[in-house]
This record gives structure tokens, sequence and C-alpha cells, in this order.
């Protein structure tokens, strides 16, 4: 690239001043530079827009372990209230047994009274005891199942609620890095503006031929090829990314030969990185050649002045 600008160095490029496309040719490398800004910014916000999605799909699932650990809250509280309920009915039969029997005890002590009925009725009593004994027992089981269901539900709800704030934190930092890409090409842009800006206010009468006119116009074309390598390069990484896919498409539809498509995938990953490369020397010589134009019509401004 710097061997091909020594080479057009030599060679007399018109000025916008002595061609009348000039004014067609910067509304167009404008354009060009306004398209590459934008491309930067495609991949965060793809990104940006998956990690949204995921993170809608984890806010759902966080809402239905909310509601189902809820519902278990309810059911716990249920069953403890029925435990709570089949324990006093037992202790108020083990009082009506007690009270029975010693009521049977004095009771044999008379022999006119029989205490047949009164065994009866203590013989049933603690069959319903025991009866009460086995219903209790599955429901107690039931209750430490649902515990343990609450607990596990509780944990997933936390760990949920912890994957929830790690999108939170991508997405924020995938929005800097948005920011920052639209900063970078704001700021491209707004240098491109000052080196025409600087440019048109560099360009020498057409009688007189002073160096500072000549160093404008090596400027200018420096530029101009600066920015018609930024436009090969655009096009380059267009053309590899397409390669790309098409290796992505044979890999999935011929699989007899996976190989070959892993192959044509890694040259062209390979070729992407080199263009990507490529892609931002042109910006630094752009930015290059901006900051040596504002040195010149800094010179210029102090020239006018003595």
């Amino acid at each position: 690239m710097r061997q091909q600008g020594s080479d057009s160095a030599s060679t007399p490029v018109p000025t916008p001043s002595d061609s009348p496309m000039s004014t067609g040719n910067h509304r167009s490398r404008h354009s060009n530079i306004s398209r590459s800004s934008h491309s930067h910014t495609s991949d965060p916000d793809r990104r940006l827009a998956a990690l949204e999605a995921e993170l809608r799909q984890g806010n759902l699932a966080r809402d239905h372990l909310v509601r189902v650990r809820d519902h278990l809250d309810l059911q716990v509280r249920q069953l403890r209230a029925a435990i709570r309920s089949m324990e006093t009915f037992q202790h108020g039969q083990r009082d009506e047994i007690s009270r029975l029997a010693a009521e049977i005890t004095h009771l044999a002590c008379d022999a006119e009274d029989d205490p047949d009925g009164l065994r009866t009725q203590v013989h049933q009593l603690r069959a319903e005891g025991n009866d009460f004994e086995r219903r209790v027992g599955p429901t107690r089981e039931d209750l430490y199942v649902a515990e343990e269901e609450h607990d596990r539900l509780c944990q997933e709800a936390v760990q949920t609620g912890d994957a929830i704030r790690d999108l939170q934190d991508q997405v924020r930092d995938l929005d800097r890095e948005r920011d920052d890409a639209r900063f970078e090409s704001a700021t491209t842009l707004a240098s491109y503006n000052r080196v025409s800006t600087d440019l048109s206010r560099l360009q020498p009468d057409r009688r007189v031929r002073s160096p500072l006119g000549d160093s404008a116009r090596l400027v200018q074309a420096a530029r101009d090829r600066t920015l018609a390598d930024l436009g090969r390069v655009s096009a380059t990484l267009t053309q590899v990314t397409s390669d790309r896919n098409r290796a992505f498409t044979r890999l999935a539809q011929a699989g007899e030969d996976p190989d070959r498509a892993l192959a044509d995938r890694a040259t062209a990953l390979h070729s992407r990185d080199q263009v990507i490369v490529d892609r931002d020397q042109p910006r630094l010589d752009l930015l290059t050649e901006a900051a040596r134009v504002a040195q010149l019509a800094k010179y210029t401004s102090l020239s006018g002045l003595l």
C-alpha cells in the first residue's frame, strides 16, 4: 500500500478546483464512509438482540418458578394446618381414652355395674386412634416431599436470578461497545469532514504553484488512495463473509465431504481476519493524513497572520 502511494505521488493528480466532478466524488466518499461506519455496529446489535431474547426467556422461567414456589408455599401451609388439626384431635382422643380407662377402673370395683359397654367404647376409641395414625403418616410424608420441592425451587429461583443478572451485565457491556463503535465511526467521519474542509481551504491559485499547494495535492492523493483502499477492503470483507457462509452451507449439505468444508471454513475465517487487519490500516492512514492536513492548515493560518 505504501509503495503504491509513492508511485501515485509522482503523477499529477487533479485537485477539486481543477476537476468538475470533485463535489460528486466527495459525496460518494462521504456515503462510503457512512456505510462503513454503520457496518461496525451490526455485530454488537445482533449480539445485543440475542442476549435480550435470552434475558426475556430467563425472566419467563423465573416468573414460572415464582408461581410454582407460591403454589407449593400454599400447599405446605395447608398440610401443616391439617397436621396441627390432626394432632389436636389425637391429643383429645388420648385424653378421652385415659378418662374412660379411669372410669372403668372405678366401675370395676362396683359389682352391680357392668363395665363392658365402657370397655367397648375404649376399644373403639383406640381403633380410631390407630386409624388416625395410619392417615397422619402419609400426610407427613407428603409434607416432607413438599418442603424438599419448595427448597429446590427456591434454589433454582436464586440461580435463575443470578443468570438474569449476568445477562443484564452482558447487555450493558454490549450497549457500551455499541456506543463506543458509534462514537468511533462518528469520530472517523468528523475527521474525514475536517480533512475535506482543510483541503478546500488549501486549494492553490491556478496561476501560482507554491510548495504548500503541492503538499495539499499530495495529501489529496494520499487521502483518495486511502479511501479507495478502504472501499476495496470492505468489498473483500463482504466477499470473505459470503465465502464463509457458503462453506457452512456446504458443510451442512455435503455430508460426504466434511473435511473439505471444514478446510474452506478455516480458509475463509483466516481470510476474514486478514481483511479486518487490512481494513483497520486505511483508517489509521486516514487519521494520519488528517493530522498532517491540520498541521498544514495551522501553518497556512500563521503565514497569513505574518
